[in-house]
């Protein structure tokens, strides 16, 4: 993406990667940097959503980062470790059944959608999966095949070609439908659970919230512009993610919305702020 926005916006983009505590370091940067367009952010929606939910302490104000424009979705597949003592996802769930606790998982961080889908899952099944975090997915997934966890909530990037290797069997996956990179793994829907056991997440653009309204146009033009780039198209295929640009408004509307679901998820599971 930053590539093909350079030529676009007529300006060098420079990726900058700060990973830990679940996001946060990456928000607090751009919530606190100046509001002209020259610094944003690139998230996990479900993430930037959940952490004023969860945090007393933010280095930030909940209401600090604005919605640019939503890029892509992500599907998750769980996965575990090729050694495991279940081949199925039946199986898996029979153990973990006998064994509350027994099936740990690592996640992108306490308070991640990955975390919250643990405690959706155990409920459901009256157990409990013990999270382990880590400070991204890259981390969590090679925590699995290095052995220190069972299992992983990952999206495709992660874990689908560690499966081919058979360093990695996948069980299920959270899409409706099954995924073209491993049609061979059925959905969470297929096995009998409508209701979201693994919560959804998508890639969003934010910005300062003090950027000015003609700033944030330009910069979700560009976007749009870029998302219709045939190598973008093609990247985003090979890595199992799904196109869902929207516009500013779009965009916003669609946080807000996730933002109080989340919040009613939280407060149902009765998960305590820290």
């Amino acid at each position: 993406m930053s590539q093909k926005l350079q030529p676009i916006l007529k300006r060098t983009v420079v990726v900058e990667n700060r990973p830990g505590a679940n996001s946060i370091v990456g928000a607090a940067y751009v919530a606190n940097a100046h509001a002209d367009g020259s610094v944003v952010l690139l998230a996990d929606k479900t993430t930037v959503a959940l952490n004023p939910i969860l945090q007393n302490k933010l280095p930030y104000s909940a209401k600090a980062l604005r919605a640019v424009a939503d890029l892509a979705r992500v599907d998750f597949f769980f996965a575990v470790r090729s050694e495991a003592p279940y081949r199925t996802w039946a199986d898996m769930l029979a153990y973990a059944k006998r064994n509350p606790g027994g099936v740990s998982v690592a996640t992108t961080g306490a308070g991640s959608g990955s975390h919250i889908s643990l405690e959706l899952m155990g409920r459901k099944f009256d157990t409990s999966f013990t999270n382990i975090p880590y400070k991204g997915m890259a981390p969590a997934v090679q925590a699995v095949m290095g052995g220190n966890t069972d299992a992983v909530l990952s999206g495709p990037e992660g874990v689908v070609a560690d499966q081919s290797s058979h360093r990695m069997v996948l069980l299920a996956v959270s899409s409706e439908s099954r995924s073209k990179l491993a049609p061979d793994v059925p959905t969470l829907k297929e096995l009998g659970y409508e209701d979201a056991l693994i919560l959804p997440t998508g890639f969003t653009l934010y910005a300062p919230v003090a950027t000015p309204d003609q700033t944030v146009d330009e910069l979700n033009h560009a976007i749009k512009l870029a998302l219709q780039d045939p190598d973008i198209l093609d990247r985003l295929d090979r890595d199992g993610l799904a196109l869902d640009y929207q516009d500013v408004a779009t965009s916003t509307q669609r946080m807000s919305e996730w933002s109080k679901k989340l919040a009613n998820i939280v407060a149902d599971l009765k998960i305590t702020l820290y």
